[in-house]
């Protein structure tokens, strides 16, 4: 504990990233690991008896760290060994009137009540972002250590290379984007051998694009990955936008025709954005691990990882933690939670403060729970602890190290430090390989049926199908099971698959609570006539009575 390093510039965040990852990977780093990876590093620490041992390591880039006056005479004893001194003021929490609340998320993180906190447990009060004035009375005493933070500061000149996606070569001898190009003609002409003139040209166009972004490695990449599933007989899949691509059409990452379902590949991956392109591949769950392993041999396990997520406090786990931090029964608090109206927390915490009529109908100890909501308003929305993405697995062509910290996470799982938008942000690329129950129950019926019948299909337009989905019998089917998709089924009463792509499509925030849902609906049956902004939009919005609803509809009208 208590050594600080500092990046001097990128080699030197590489490798801070790397003695972090072996400290949450391998355990605590000999003094050997730790001189192996001190280049570009600046070292402070606090502790008398490693004072000598780090000098040695980092040489003129060690200094012996001051937080405050109370460490006056460890100022003293270092420079009687000829160590340089530095004010290092800690900052646990941004304002003094924070302090309360860093007390209440070390209770919470430790499971103690907030009365019994071990004073061991907390920083100290004073650990606030200070102002300069502050910060200079506080070191008045030892000039030299702000004038050494000064010379700290000078010298870190930290800069991260400019964003650009960092994918492995796929692990291929010759020109990848010769490679690509056979793969997704032959593949397209085993999906259509007799194939249009519009075909041939769509694929040269996104073979173009996906040349000038530098993707043809990721193409590579997930196209393997979704031909190792079918050589194992796994079911798999891809969907999201990507059903756009006839590239990923061709290559059998995706089973939907994009032309003659008519979606568009600028969605999915366009010269003007530069975000990446995301291919969600849904997995027979119960082989999701095997796909994996396949990955991680291949690649090598330093160049591959989980994607983390950060668990965040949501208003009703603040109020839970909250209340078991100030000693309040669970079973008191499960009513309480039951009983509160869907008012934010900012809200609910005044109100509580000076209930009104409406707020007392829901008959809850308002008194009691005031602290509580209090306390909960100031953590909610921050981090609660590190998970696993559901899907979400990165592969660099560099050792991951390079990049990113690693740690574990749950079940020992090593998970990149950053999430997704942290990823994308310096450039990470994530795959989506993710494990899907319904993809089980398809591949054991269809294994089951075959046996007696082994042509047996479903055509798209079977009539007991759709007289399930009439009826809102969804439950156990991936994406169309929850009670408001049950209830838009039922009253849109589908009759072929775009309907039920409508379905999907109206049921997202988007479409909800733009109100555009409400209005398509009273469209629909008859309620109100289709209106359009232009005539021009007619042809457009014809199918969804002038309501915007698909994403292309206004990639068409831009």
């Amino acid at each position: 504990g208590n050594l600080y390093l500092i990046c001097e510039n990128y080699e030197g965040f590489k490798n801070l990233s790397r003695l972090i990852s072996y400290y949450h990977l391998q355990g605590e780093p000999s003094k050997e690991v730790v001189a192996r990876f001190s280049g570009d590093l600046l070292c402070l620490s606090r502790y008398g008896g490693y004072l000598t041992t780090l000098r040695e390591i980092f040489g003129d880039r060690f200094f012996a760290a001051v937080r405050s006056k109370r460490d006056s005479k460890a100022a003293r004893e270092a420079s009687g060994q000829k160590i340089r001194v530095a004010a290092f003021p800690l900052v646990s929490f941004l304002n003094r009137s924070d302090y309360p609340a860093h007390r209440l998320l070390r209770a919470i993180d430790g499971g103690y009540l907030l009365d019994n906190l071990p004073s061991a447990k907390v920083s100290d009060e004073d650990e606030y972002l200070q102002t300069p004035q502050e910060y200079r009375q506080c070191f008045q005493d030892v000039p030299e250590a702000v004038r050494n933070s000064a010379e700290i500061v000078a010298r870190c000149a930290l800069q991260f290379p400019q964003r650009r996606n960092k994918l492995p070569d796929f692990v291929l001898p010759g020109d990848h984007y010769a490679r690509l190009h056979q793969d997704a003609l032959e593949g397209l002409q085993r999906r259509a051998p007799s194939l249009p003139g519009q075909y041939i040209a769509r694929l040269e166009y996104e073979l173009s694009v996906i040349r000038r972004t530098g993707f043809v490695d990721y193409f590579l990449i997930v196209g393997d990955i979704v031909r190792f599933c079918r050589q194992k007989g796994i079911a798999a899949v891809g969907r999201g936008s990507a059903a756009g691509s006839l590239v990923s059409f061709s290559l059998g990452i995706t089973e939907v025709d994009p032309i003659a379902e008519g979606l568009y590949f600028e969605r999915f991956l366009n010269e003007a954005r530069s975000d990446c392109p995301d291919v969600d591949i849904d997995i027979d769950w119960r082989y999701r691990d095997d796909v994996l392993d396949y990955i991680y041999k291949k690649y090598g396990e330093e160049h591959v990882a989980m994607m983390a997520t950060y668990t965040r406090f949501q208003p009703r786990l603040a109020i839970r933690e909250c209340s078991k931090a100030l000693g309040i029964p669970a079973e008191e608090v499960d009513r309480f939670i039951k009983r509160l109206p869907r008012d934010s927390l900012e809200e609910l915490s005044l109100q509580s403060e000076a209930p009104t009529a409406r707020i007392n109908r829901f008959k809850v100890d308002w008194e009691r729970f005031a602290p509580v909501l209090r306390a909960a308003r100031r953590i909610a929305g921050l981090p609660r602890h590190l998970g696993i993405h559901s899907g979400g697995i990165v592969i660099t062509p560099q050792p991951l190290t390079d990049y990113v910290p690693l740690e574990r996470a749950t079940k020992g799982i090593v998970v990149t430090q950053c999430d997704m938008y942290q990823a994308e942000k310096i450039g990470l690329v994530k795959i989506d390989i993710l494990g899907q129950r319904g993809l089980a129950v398809i591949a054991d019926c269809f294994a089951a049926v075959r046996k007696e019948q082994p042509s047996f299909s479903i055509p798209d337009n079977d009539q007991r199908t759709y007289d399930m989905l009439q009826a809102g019998r969804t439950i156990g089917v991936f994406q169309i099971e929850s009670p408001g998709l049950r209830a838009l089924l039922r009253d849109l009463h589908p009759e072929e698959l775009n309907d039920i792509t409508l379905a999907l499509a109206l049921i997202r925030p988007g479409a909800s609570e733009s109100g555009m849902k409400k209005i398509f609906l009273n469209r629909f049956h008859g309620k109100e006539e289709a209106e359009y902004a232009d005539p021009s939009l007619e042809p457009i919005l014809k199918e969804t009575f002038g309501v915007f609803i698909y994403q292309e509809q206004v990639i068409l009208a831009a």
